[in-house]
């Protein structure tokens, strides 16, 4: 009877050290939260980056912008100058 009780230790014991990481549910799902967690960040650092850009962009804009207001007043009133000698 205890040559039986450690023959089943052994098979459940060699049956487990078989059993791969990639087998084991446990491991599958760490791994896949690694992965997981892994595009997560990735996908953060490419939208701060598009946001950074998205920014600059519209700084840019409103820079030319106000110059081009300042160009068009200044001829505006240059043109109403001459217009009215």
């Amino acid at each position: 009877m205890q040559m039986k009780g450690a023959f089943i230790a052994l098979c459940l014991l060699a049956c487990s050290s078989t059993v791969s990481a990639d087998e084991n549910p446990l491991g599958k799902v760490l791994e896949l939260l690694d992965g997981l967690a892994a595009k997560v960040t990735a996908d953060g650092e490419a939208e701060a980056k598009a946001f950074k850009e998205y920014f600059a962009w519209c700084d840019d804009v409103t820079q030319n912008t106000k110059f081009e207001i300042e160009t068009a007043t200044t001829l505006r009133e240059s043109l109403k100058r001459k217009s009215w000698s």
